[in-house]
């Protein structure tokens, strides 16, 4: 694995070459593009790693309490790290008690798991694949006060060859996985719609300039 600590652009990159590198993925998973899907544009350059780490321990803290850890002391957890800040508004809201599904910080898993492949803290993301069931014992434990040090000292981004051919896969799969939802061809069973577009929501922020909760996963 090609690993940095800096965010390198994708300008040099054939991204024709991906697609076709990513049709070859959708054949091996036993699925195939119905609707056209555009190339990606570039230049596609990385968020900072400090960001990316920033960003999963956010997303760690609201999954936590989405799965009954005590909102308030997961917010607690987030101010002893200086991470509170960082926060979107509804993560906020929901931490605060002023709503929110539960089910939609839980599914954000693995969004999770993306971005932890994306900094080297994951070997493998494969598509047919859910996380890892001993994800969360890789995070902080949030009841011991664990801090994140250990982790941000290990965060190494992968090279942007790597992130920008999975980014043009998991956009790929969303289509397959819309269209199967629309009446298209259906899933391989081993596939699924909520880790499809938890992943590409990931690496979609990784590589662009949107705020996390102002992604936009159209075509």
């Amino acid at each position: 694995m090609s690993e940095s600590k800096t965010s390198p652009g994708s300008g040099n990159m054939d991204l024709a070459r991906t697609r076709e590198l990513t049709l070859a993925r959708l054949t091996d998973l036993g699925c195939g593009l119905e609707v056209e899907v555009p190339l990606l544009t570039g230049p596609l350059t990385p968020q900072p790693v400090e960001d990316v780490v920033t960003r999963l321990f956010c997303l760690h803290a609201t999954a936590a309490a989405s799965y009954g850890f005590d909102r308030g002391a997961a917010h607690r957890w987030l101010e002893a790290e200086g991470l509170a800040e960082h926060l979107v508004e509804p993560e906020v809201a929901y931490l605060e008690g002023r709503g929110g599904d539960a089910f939609l910080f839980q599914v954000r898993i693995e969004a999770m798991w993306a971005l932890a492949w994306a900094m080297g803290l994951a070997e493998e993301m494969a598509a047919d694949e859910q996380c890892d069931e001993d994800f969360v014992l890789q995070m902080p434990d949030l009841r011991l006060h664990e801090g994140t040090s250990h982790l941000r000292k290990a965060a190494r981004l992968r090279s942007v060859e790597e992130l920008v051919d999975h980014l043009d896969l998991y956009r790929c799969l969303h289509a397959v996985a819309t269209t199967a939802e629309l009446g298209g061809t259906p899933l391989p069973e081993d596939l699924a719609m909520h880790t499809i577009a938890q992943r590409r929501h990931a690496l979609a922020w990784l590589l662009g300039r949107d705020a996390w909760d102002r992604v936009r996963l159209t075509l």
